[in-house]
């Protein structure tokens, strides 16, 4: 999944957040993971619980969230 969705807007600093979300994300064992746009990434998902990640981008749409989302 490495790269943009066909037609996002949005240049490299999505797609860097996408690959290093994809890196990161296969050393979660039981943690929630934050999944949204701007409004997600500056959540301090820490004080909502010790075992969260916040994969958060600013700008990002529906599109690029699901696009991000394993089916």
């Amino acid at each position: 999944m490495i790269g943009r969705p066909p037609n996002y807007p949005f240049g490299t600093a999505y797609e860097d957040a996408v690959v290093l979300q994809e890196r990161r994300s296969a050393q979660f064992d039981r943690t929630v993971l934050f999944v949204g746009d701007s409004l997600t990434f500056s959540l301090a998902t820490s004080l909502l619980s010790p075992r969260t990640e916040n994969f958060g981008i600013s700008g990002d749409t529906i599109e690029g969230v699901l696009y991000r989302l394993p089916l």
